[in-house]
């Protein structure tokens, strides 16, 4: 419990108390920031890392690998532009945070523990989730202390009329909400009538905040990696069911739009419908394509490292900084393009990382439910494998807009995906490798000891 509760206690750092404290309890400006606090944190845990390295060699140097690639940016980013490498280190110190998988690898040390932590998380984070759901509509109560104007009657934050929900850190519940789901389609866990209940009530929170976010970042590669999980399901009839529900869905969309004399439909109608069949409707994204451009044309000034990350956005004099920056030097620190921003910033290094960790999670998730299944006393170990692959076919797909590698709202949680699921593989390989004993033929009795009992 101890160690789960300091697990607990690095996300809580990591993200500023999750809005859940006055921002005087956060932050003091020029002495303290409870984000820093975690990265202070870490040395405490250096003892552990040769044999954290030795143990999980590939994720190791997985970690080791981004914040070398970080160090980097920072020299790339003081050649191309008038900052100094202290204020590139400050302005991208929360991406050091990949360090804490150094930290979780001893605090979580084995399959069992892992399953206990998962659990916990599991609970608190579906009780922060119903929080934000509550506060949506109650924004008075005081629960999520909320930025500015995010419900207020002028918020920018409105979509088809409507709030959108405040749903920070969505990574985070979405890694536990992907878990429950394995269990769901693939699960041979045991569990009480309670346990499942709660699963459920779980995955059924979650998801209405992700339609509630009004977000088509993560509202389609959620649906997107759900569909992936019913197909790729062990049971036949769980394949069967999502293909049915799939194309009753569609048929019923037809059916009601070809009755209806206003040409819609009781599910375009709903929140989710309106985000699936309406979305055309919405405004442009002319700002992406324009970072999308800006990003391919840092990449041709510097293919192989990338120009670096680029702090005078966050510490310029300039009043309208975006503007300004952009056109003075032609960039500025963006964060609504995933894989381009890592195209732009950290060149074909950047890339290679990305496939490395995309061909990490594939090969030694494959590897590890054959591990799993070769052992054949492990649901655990398989739900979590899983889940966490459905994990990454959401971070796929969303990486095209979303930054999860290097947003501090969402690149926390990857440490710790990565941490479960190594843990996971080199147990089962352990398992697996471990000598069977043979047990030895009784040795007659020498033929003076056989005189004696006869």
């Amino acid at each position: 419990m101890i160690a789960n509760s300091i697990v607990v206690l690095i996300l809580f750092l990591q993200h500023e108390a999750f809005y859940l404290l006055p921002k005087q309890l956060l932050v003091a400006p020029g002495v303290f920031r409870m984000a820093d606090a975690s990265l202070v944190a870490m040395p405490f845990f250096a003892l552990s890392v040769p044999k954290t390295i030795s143990r999980y060699s590939e994720e190791s140097l997985l970690v080791i690998s981004f914040l070398l690639m970080m160090f980097l940016s920072c020299l790339m980013g003081s050649l191309f532009f008038p900052q100094s490498y202290y204020e590139g280190i400050l302005n991208i110190r929360n991406n050091f945070v990949w360090a804490s998988f150094f930290a979780f690898i001893p605090l979580i040390g084995n399959l069992e523990q892992a399953e206990r932590l998962v659990k916990f998380l599991t609970f608190l984070t579906g009780i922060y989730v119903l929080l934000l759901l509550v506060t949506k509509y109650f924004p008075g109560l005081g629960l999520i202390h909320l930025p500015k104007n995010v419900y207020d009657k002028g918020s920018t934050l409105l979509r088809f009329g409507e709030h959108r929900l405040f749903f920070p850190y969505g990574n985070i519940p979405l890694m536990f909400f992907f878990i429950a789901l394995a269990q769901s389609v693939n699960g041979d866990m045991k569990e009480g009538g309670a346990a499942k209940a709660m699963r459920l009530a779980f995955m059924f929170v979650v998801l209405n905040a992700v339609v509630y976010s009004m977000t088509r970042a993560v509202i389609y590669p959620v649906l997107a990696a759900v569909v992936f999980a019913f197909i790729t399901a062990k049971s036949r009839n769980i394949k069967f069911a999502g293909i049915a529900i799939g194309v009753l869905l569609i048929c019923f969309q037809v059916l009601s739009t070809s009755i209806s004399s206003t040409g819609s439909s009781p599910f375009e109608g709903t929140l989710l419908g309106k985000m699936l069949l309406k979305s055309d409707e919405l405004s442009s994204e002319d700002g992406r394509v324009n970072q999308a451009r800006m990003y391919l044309t840092q990449f041709a000034r510097s293919p192989v490292t990338g120009v670096g990350n680029f702090a005078i956005g966050k510490y310029t004099k300039y009043q309208d900084a975006v503007a300004q920056t952009v056109r003075a030097y032609g960039f500025f620190n963006g964060s609504d393009l995933g894989y381009l921003k890592m195209v732009g910033e950290n060149g074909l290094l950047g890339v290679a990382w990305l496939l490395w960790w995309f061909s990490y999670y594939y090969r030694r998730g494959r590897q590890t439910l054959a591990r799993a299944r070769q052992v054949g006393g492990a649901p655990f170990a398989e739900v979590l494998t899983r889940g966490l692959l459905y994990f990454t076919v959401y971070i796929l797909i969303s990486g095209v807009t979303l930054g999860h590698w290097v947003h501090h709202n969402m690149l926390t949680i990857l440490p710790l995906s990565l941490a479960l699921m190594a843990i996971a593989r080199v147990s089962l390989d352990e398992t697996c490798a471990a000598p069977v004993p043979v047990r030895q033929p009784a040795r007659p009795f020498p033929a003076a000891q056989r005189g004696l009992l006869t």
